[in-house]
């Protein structure tokens, strides 16, 4: 069903429907360091009727602090981790939007999914179809995997420091922190 324009304004006010099964925790938080950041090329957070970016994070380009098909992206205190998919690496900016330091060339191709575990760095490369582990301390690959990944795509970890890609096979594969491949969730198509 269709609504119209006076429909969906007369909603616009009111207030979100909470999700009974959806862990609410620290997602005030998220959001407001979100709403703090603002949008990564043009991309606008949608959130408390805000639909204009707040802030813009580099622009169109490959050099430092430019990107060109932003993927995934991890928070880490005052620091944003993105992976810049079109230029072959990890950049990392200020909350504020200020470059800091970029880590990946030469070793990446086309990095998908970011996300950041104690010390660590994991890189779900969608090019060499592997995940990667870096140091975040001095931005040194520290081991990649292929086995258990055919088109890694996003990633995230847990709280124990497994890491879990998914993976375009329709799984959720799932590692070690040191990368050692543990299982599978799901079922690959025959």
């Amino acid at each position: 069903m269709r609504q119209t324009r006076a429909e969906i304004q007369k909603h616009e006010n009111e207030p979100p429907i909470p999700i009974p099964c959806l862990n609410t925790e620290g997602l005030d938080s998220l959001l407001e360091q979100l709403e703090k950041l603002g949008s990564i090329q043009d991309i606008a957070v949608p959130y408390r009727n805000k639909t204009k970016p707040i802030r813009k994070i580099g622009g169109k380009g490959s050099k430092k602090g430019e990107l060109d098909i932003p993927r995934g992206l991890a928070l880490d205190g005052d620091k944003i981790y993105i992976a810049d998919a079109k230029n072959n690496r990890i950049q990392i900016f200020s909350t504020e939007g200020k470059f800091i330091h970029e880590f990946g060339q030469r070793k990446l191709v086309y990095p998908y999914g970011i996300a950041l575990h104690n010390e660590w760095v994991f890189i779900s490369n969608l090019g060499l179809q592997a995940v990667f582990k870096f140091s975040k301390t001095n931005y040194k690959l520290i081991k990649s995997v292929k086995e258990g990944v055919s088109v890694s795509l996003g990633l995230t970890t847990d709280t124990n420091g497994e890491v879990l890609v998914a993976d375009s096979g329709n799984i959720i594969a799932v590692f070690s922190s040191d990368l050692e491949y543990i299982r599978e969730i799901g079922m690959a198509n025959s």
